[in-house]
């Protein structure tokens, strides 16, 4: 079964200002689906989402590291 989140308990769950999600879903980042007048992101999306961002901090990290 699919699990959904709102963007509050997306925003809850980083502990981060709802704005700072609706700019992920408005850059297209983040996929959400638009359910009335709110917005809806699916469990699996966020996961990889998180991961996404988890590799790209854990590059960074590793380049200033090594001086590159």
């Amino acid at each position: 079964m699919r699990q959904f989140l709102t963007v509050p308990e997306v925003a809850d769950r980083w502990k981060v200002n709802t704005r700072k999600v609706y700019e992920y879903i408005n850059a297209g980042d983040l996929r959400a689906i638009r359910f009335g007048r709110s917005w809806r992101i699916e469990l699996n999306d966020l996961e990889r989402f998180e991961d996404k961002l988890r590799r790209e901090c854990a590059d960074e990290l590793r380049r200033f590291r090594l001086g590159c």
